[in-house]
């Protein structure tokens, strides 16, 4: 899916759980609505979640890309060894910051971001 597609579904989930909420309030059961915000943030966080690995994931895939005058066994390794289905591993998901992440493209990347 495209960005514009990405940024529609999950502006799309908001405004129909909003209408849907809309719709229970006169019914007043708080605790169905209640259910219904549960729900929704989870499925809201993982939908996130989903959008920026895959935004992430194909912006260093295109860096590779351009970088490499898109040389199909380049882009292909880093595809099938660092990207697919590796995405967790970019981060320490305990950590308060995406130094792991920068820290792969060198000591001096890091120390660039740091300043930012």
């Amino acid at each position: 899916m495209t960005e514009p597609e990405m940024d529609n579904i999950i502006e799309r989930m908001i405004k129909e759980h909003n209408q849907l909420m809309e719709h229970l309030q006169p019914i007043g059961d708080i605790s169905l609505q209640s259910r219904l915000n549960n729900a929704f943030a989870k499925t809201l966080l993982l939908s996130a979640a989903s959008y920026f690995e895959d935004k992430i994931t194909n912006s260093v895939i295109q860096v590779f890309q351009d970088s490499t005058n898109n040389s199909d066994a380049l882009v292909s390794f880093v595809k099938n060894k660092a990207a697919t289905r590796r995405y967790h591993e970019w981060f320490s998901w305990d950590a308060k910051n995406a130094n792991r992440f920068f820290r792969a493209f060198g000591e001096g990347f890091i120390e660039a971001m740091n300043k930012n």
